[in-house]
């Protein structure tokens, strides 16, 4: 049932995505905007009042609220804060995951607000992927790359001390938000040719790496690495955690061919989707540490997510390859159910029984 209104409210935001555009204005755009928020809150409680288990991370996420179980790590004090207010309210963990819901998906789908004007086509991108994959299961990574979202627009702006609170609100919520502050090394300069090369060798670099079977943990002699390997080896010795990832899988490759058909059309691209430059380059670093922590799935997991969460706003720049835009929507919507088909169906991220 809740796969089958999940995939309902996507089938709706498909059709609006193609009656949007990115020339609305006036009462079109207020009502655009409406309409969107609308939904937005729908999905905020869809995600906030899910029934526990219907996802990877909820059982656990209940058992270490009730202090049943001990990871032997330490979460953000950001949770053990929403955890403590949850208990105040109600002894019902639901009430935990209503404010991550609360926190994230608002945030969010404002973010995508400013970074876009196709918000329908992204909300479909989201509902694709991301949402299942954090808003649903991993909720601090959910809050995380919200905010993360809402910094890039400061960023963009170049409103620096507000994106550093922004990427600080992240860190808070998930520590491996302090990647994020990679970004203040590049800018939303528009790309050269040469540019263009340079941001296509990576992933193949990456890509080689993991063919290889290159283990970069042997070159990183930290203590806090080498713990956080320690712990999650022991959650995949446990069945927590896998311990496989397959790079050749078919939803990798549709995205780095997607990441390369943007480097190939940029020019045209770029006339209209103003802030493709940095999507691009963030995006690079999604499919570069994918394929590079091979040798560790769940770093390479992690931070290709963190990162990916901009293929939100940045599908919907495909819309401008194309001369007819009809067309582009048409490719982003096969890509967008095709992913969630994958991810629901052969990923399992969701319980079909609930």
């Amino acid at each position: 049932m809740y796969v089958a209104i999940y995939l309902s409210i996507m089938v709706i935001v498909a059709f609006l995505g193609f009656a949007e555009s990115d020339e609305d204005e006036g009462v079109a755009l207020r009502r655009k905007y409406i309409i969107y928020g609308v939904i937005v809150l729908l999905l905020t409680f869809l995600a906030g009042l899910r029934p526990i288990g219907i996802d990877n991370d909820g059982e656990a996420y209940v058992r270490y609220f009730n202090g049943l179980i001990d990871y032997d790590f330490e979460v953000e004090l950001s949770f053990d804060m929403i955890a403590a207010i949850s208990k105040f309210i109600s002894d019902s963990p639901v009430v935990l995951f209503l404010i991550y819901a609360l926190l994230a998906i608002p945030l969010k789908g404002f973010a995508i607000t400013r970074l876009t004007k196709f918000v329908f086509v992204s909300l479909m991108v989201w509902m694709s992927n991301f949402f299942i994959l954090q808003d649903v299961t991993q909720i601090r990574a959910a809050v995380a790359t919200a905010s993360f979202l809402m910094g890039l627009h400061f960023y963009l702006k170049k409103q620096w001390p507000v994106f550093l609170l922004f990427v600080a609100v992240s860190i808070f919520f998930h520590t491996s938000a302090v990647l994020f502050l990679m970004v203040l090394f590049f800018s939303n300069k528009p790309l050269s040719n040469m540019a263009r090369w340079i941001l296509a060798v990576p992933p193949i670099i990456g890509m080689a790496m993991a063919l290889m079977k290159v283990d970069l943990v042997v070159a990183l002699p930290i203590d806090y690495v080498q713990n956080k390997v320690e712990i999650y080896e022991e959650l995949r010795d446990t069945g927590v955690m896998g311990d496989e990832i397959n790079v050749l899988n078919i939803v990798f490759l549709l995205r780095i061919m997607t990441y390369y058909f943007l480097l190939w059309k940029y020019k045209v691209v770029e006339e209209q989707g103003k802030y493709v430059s940095l999507f691009l380059k963030l995006y690079m670093f999604s499919l570069f540490f994918f394929t590079a922590l091979a040798f560790f799935p769940v770093a390479a997991f992690r931070v290709s997510e963190m990162f990916g969460v901009v293929e939100i706003v940045l599908l919907p720049c495909v819309i401008y390859a194309f001369e007819q835009k009809f067309a582009g929507k048409l490719f982003i919507t096969i890509y967008a159910f095709a992913y969630v088909i994958y991810n629901i169906f052969v990923g399992e991220l969701l319980d079909l029984t609930m």
